[in-house]
């Protein structure tokens, strides 16, 4: 991968060499220790050596370092001279510490360092200095090629980056534009774009960046005029339908002069002064979804930028997909939001329009039991009261699931609501049930907890009518706890009724859901499916405890 490695504007010299500093200072030539120190030092297919004097000025130098790593020829050094400090970035020429260790130990360990190449291309490398023996005014120093190894740990840096940057989204649209902006980052690029394919075989681009803002504007006028097509010979057309990269060393490619849009097109593109470009494929479970094109105005790319731009395309892939199942789950909870709205409306006028004929029916049968009961027969009668009954019953079942359909499945109206208050208000609405009845409710000092009172009063009057429905034929008790925990209150309703099977203990809370094996007293299947959708309101969780003949515990957790 290719990293911007200049000073800034101003502080970069020239990488060629210098004939006005070799004239005034011309190279030493100290041949016979020059050779010594090198032929100890070098092997020439490996490492870098050289003789350097304190100002900088190179000495002798081998092959491999002159050549290999620098750039230059031996006919260059001969002529011009070479000064290691004019091939070294302004930054990096001025080192304290290191002249201060030069001249307390007589040399340098091992420390990093770019350098010019003859070309302007940068060259990073492993350097050490020591004084030759005897000498204060001369060094003998090798030096390392290590570029493919900060290369690569340059591109780690950068990937581990921009991933970061990626990750900030969750948005499909502000996260193809955090792509893009990645791309421009240590000069990898100078123009970036997106493409995803659309139905009417175009493909459209989602996102667009260019270094220069002034051209940005141009650049989305020759995009506008001159859409692209899958059926295009090459580009992020071809890249989308073969899910193979591709490379150009000119840009726009010559191909391109045959695609829509003919030469009007490719002189647009060709009037930005882009040099090179590539394409990569973008994929969503395995299948490519678009493509990541980069263009630069300024260099050509090399194989290595290739696999750079790969694995950048590989890491904004999975975010892609990590987008669209975001879309995806705010897609559904919108719908199941407006279902539930839906299903609450046609409960609730279900419920009324039921409520009506059921009433009048229930009437006109108190009416026939008030007017005709002494003509009937004994098992007429018997008749007439089972439908009354089944009327009243059918009634209570409408109400009840009206009355569940209206509970909120969303979040509940928190606020600080008391407990004990809370079971009191509970237990005064089921007085009728209770009075002269042998029962006996125990609880004291209950929390203050976060929720909806109105939700949390149904609830107790929801757990203690089930209570009192299946109290077994002792005196009937009921006991309310709580207990405190890191995650907020756990509270517990146990009562000594007649219990169940505890591999039953899911089944209750389901709408409408009775256990096999309880009598007459049946209830109507809604009042634990209520208690579940209340404390699910206040994300909490509910779950019953039981053993036939043993009682049975309701617990449920809330938010302190």
């Amino acid at each position: 991968m290719h990293f911007d490695q200049s000073p800034k504007p101003g502080q970069r010299l020239s990488a060629k060499l210098s004939p006005s500093s070799s004239r005034s200072a011309p190279p030493l030539r100290f041949n016979l220790g020059a050779n010594y120190a090198l032929g100890l030092l070098s092997d020439k297919n490996v490492l870098g050596t050289a003789v350097v004097a304190l100002d900088g000025q190179v000495v002798e130098i081998n092959d491999y370092y002159l050549t290999h790593i620098l750039g230059y020829t031996r006919e260059d050094f001969e002529r011009d001279g070479l000064n290691i400090l004019e091939v070294t970035p302004a930054d990096y020429r001025d080192n304290e510490s290191l002249k201060a260790e030069l001249r307390r130990t007589g040399r340098i360990t091992a420390f990093e360092r770019p350098r010019y190449k003859k070309d302007g291309s940068v060259v990073w490398t492993l350097n050490g200095y020591a004084f030759m023996e005897g000498r204060s005014d001369l060094m003998s120093c090798w030096a390392l090629d290590i570029t493919d190894k900060k290369r690569s740990e340059m591109t780690s840096q950068y990937l581990l980056e921009a991933n970061k940057i990626m990750a900030e989204s969750v948005e499909l649209q502000p996260l193809l534009e955090k792509i893009v902006a990645v791309t421009l980052v240590n000069g990898f690029c100078d123009f970036c774009t997106i493409h995803f394919p659309e139905v009417d075989n175009r493909i459209s681009c989602r996102a667009m960046i260019h270094k220069d803002p002034e051209l940005t504007l141009q650049v989305k006028r020759v995009i506008e005029r001159y859409p692209r097509y899958l059926s295009d010979a090459i580009g992020p057309a071809r890249v989308i339908r073969t899910g193979k990269s591709e490379m150009s060393r000119t840009a726009p490619p010559v191909e391109e002069e045959n695609d829509h849009g003919g030469q009007s097109r490719y002189y647009s593109l060709r009037a930005l002064a882009l040099k090179s470009y590539m394409s990569v494929p973008l994929f969503l479970e395995g299948k490519t979804i678009g493509a990541l094109t980069l263009t630069s105005m300024s260099r050509q790319f090399e194989p290595e930028d290739l696999k750079t731009a790969e694995a950048l395309a590989l890491r904004a892939s999975q975010h892609i997909e990590n987008a669209k199942l975001h879309e995806s789950l705010k897609q559904s909870a919108g719908d199941l939001e407006r279902s539930n709205r839906d299903l609450t409306y046609f409960a609730s006028i279900a419920a009324h329009d039921l409520k009506s004929p059921l009433a009048t029916s229930q009437s006109f049968l108190n009416l026939l039991r008030d007017e005709c009961a002494q003509n009937l027969t004994p098992e007429q009668n018997t008749w007439l009261n089972k439908a009354i009954s089944a009327s009243e019953k059918m009634l209570q079942q409408v109400d009840r699931l009206l009355s569940f359909s209206q509970c909120k499945t969303g979040q509940a109206d928190v606020q600080p609501v008391d407990m004990n208050g809370t079971v009191r208000a509970a237990l005064d609405n089921l007085r009728t049930d209770i009075e002269g009845q042998n029962f006996d409710f125990r609880f004291e000092s209950l929390p203050t907890v976060k929720g909806d009172p109105t939700l949390l009063v149904v609830l107790f009057q929801n757990l203690f009518s089930n209570s009192i429905r299946y109290r077994a034929h002792e005196p009937l008790r009921v006991e309310i706890r709580a207990e405190h925990n890191d995650k907020g209150w756990t509270f517990q309703v146990t009562d000594n009724g007649r219990g169940f099977d505890s591999k039953r203990a899911e089944q209750i809370f389901r709408l409408f859901e009775q256990l096999p094996d309880r009598d007459s007293q049946a209830g109507l299947g809604i009042g634990l499916a209520t208690c579940r959708k209340i404390i699910e309101s206040h994300h909490g969780t509910i779950w019953a405890e039981s053993a036939p003949g043993h009682g049975s515990k309701f617990s449920f957790t809330l938010p302190g």
